[in-house]
């Protein structure tokens, strides 16, 4: 399509004239200098084009009070564009309601992913209401993979914003229940003369997590560094039962640093992690040290579109043990794909890990392939989907001359699981987001005493703040 440029008065005059029919002055700007259109209802079928045109040109521009004029005269014509129509029932609502407005805005977003204007602004309707976050997602969007212009008035909506010079935080809490918290067959499995007499533990607590981060650009280095940015994620998350012995704490901290290209991002990450636990059965009942981990993450995200995000990563880490004072160190790589919709989000991904430890068997390798579909359906009630899967095979078996079988063969796990999670929006108190979370989980090993099922029931709580 060929375009014009076209400039509408400053001012409409919106007098009523003999016929008692409206008029509408359109100035069109044209090599040959300013041609002049009046519209009425009688006449703007045959200007129907123009009137498209003009249309996109003030709701590019944000401009409410023409587009009401405008789509007062084009949406009595025989035949309309649909996306125009939406795009106009939609800005012209958010002086009305809000959540009609925005609604609105997802609903041609999903249809046309493409409309950076649109896009920008939902992301001002988001703020308006509230949502930094998902008003933040948005315009990040738009400043991954919109034309240059565009991503300069993402950056500024960003700026003004400032969501990444200040600290974020999350907090989740759920209850637990567990019937096997110590993950083995149950009690009278038989492996040839074996037979298992261990009882399994049961126990009921809490999970927690609490993350801190913030990000910022690094513009104010100089022009070079415009595009570069640099970030810290700070995060505690663990488990408490009323039996000790099973109780967990991981402390995480992770900066990272990297540079913004127009269709992907490239990082580093260095990362440690401290984990303790309460040591199991045979435990002391209180939090000891348990390993360690250091190591480096390289990422990327590629912006093929403005729904699809593919994520490769790479990590290399070295984990010491203390209760053994040993070492191990491995290699974990995969990739992420994801694809946004503005109520939904579909994510699936595949993982390696080589995890080579002082012991071949103790050493193994992994992967694992998941899936997750998350957001709201139906009106405000939200749900989410995971599956997963995975395999772990042994690099040598524990004693190669047992007589027992699964001891004298090399190791293979399995693992299946898949997590349903519903919620009802309008249920948030003071931004705290109950869910209820149901987990079903199978473990198949040919070591037959680890094998086992659970099915959890979790009652979740989370808040950002």
């Amino acid at each position: 399509m060929t375009w014009q440029k076209l400039l509408l008065t400053t001012l409409f005059s919106f007098g009523v004239s003999q016929g008692g029919a409206q008029k509408l002055l359109i100035n069109i700007h044209q090599p040959n200098g300013i041609q002049q259109i009046q519209l009425t209802p009688q006449n703007v079928a045959t200007h129907q084009r123009t009137v498209e045109q003009a249309l996109l040109t003030v709701l590019t521009t944000n401009n409410a009070q023409k587009v009401a004029a405008l789509f007062a005269l084009y949406k009595n014509l025989p035949q309309t564009d649909p996306m125009l129509v939406r795009w106009s029932q939609s800005l012209l609502a958010s002086s009305q309601n809000l959540n009609t407005a925005i609604q609105g805005y997802e609903q041609l977003l999903q249809q046309n992913p493409e409309l950076w204007a649109a896009r920008l602004q939902l992301a001002q309707l988001l703020m308006q209401k509230g949502e930094r976050f998902q008003a933040t997602k948005q315009l990040q969007m738009v400043r991954q993979v919109a034309p240059t212009a565009v991503q300069n008035i993402a950056k500024d909506y960003l700026n003004f914003l400032r969501p990444e010079q200040k600290w974020q935080y999350d907090f989740a809490l759920s209850y637990l229940r567990d019937n096997n918290l110590t993950n083995i067959a149950p009690a009278g499995t038989q492996a040839g003369n074996w037979v298992s007499t261990a009882k399994r533990q049961k126990g009921y607590g809490a999970s927690y997590a609490i993350s801190a981060r913030r990000g910022m650009d690094l513009d104010f280095l100089g022009e070079n560094f415009e595009n570069a940015f640099a970030r810290l994620s700070l995060r505690a998350q663990g488990k408490i039962y009323n039996v000790h012995n099973f109780d967990e704490l991981d402390l995480h901290v992770q900066p990272a640093v990297g540079y913004n290209f127009s269709k992907f991002s490239l990082g580093v990450s260095p990362f440690f992690q401290q984990s303790y636990y309460g040591g199991g059965e045979n435990g002391a009942g209180h939090l000891v040290e348990d390993y360690r981990v250091l190591g480096t993450r390289l990422f990327a995200h590629f912006y093929p579109t403005a729904q699809w995000r593919i994520s490769p990563f790479v990590s290399l880490e070295k984990r010491h043990y203390y209760s053994e004072n040993a070492s191990a160190h491995g290699v974990y790589y995969g990739a992420f794909v994801s694809y946004f919709l503005p109520k939904i989000q579909f994510d699936v991904g595949l993982t390696n890990r080589n995890h080579i430890s002082k012991t071949p068997y103790e050493s193994y390798h992994q992967w694992r392939v998941w899936g997750n579909v998350e957001g709201y359906v139906i009106g405000n009630i939200g749900s989410a989907v995971s599956v997963s899967y995975s395999q772990r095979h042994y690099h040598a078996p524990i004693y190669q001359h047992s007589l027992v079988d699964f001891m004298n063969k090399r190791r293979r796990d399995r693992e299946l699981g898949v997590d349903y999670s519903i919620w009802y929006k309008p249920w948030q108190f003071k931004d705290i987001q109950p869910r209820l979370t149901f987990q079903y989980k199978k473990f198949h090993s040919t070591d037959i005493f680890k094998n086992h099922t659970k099915k959890q029931v979790f009652l979740h709580f989370s808040k950002s703040f």
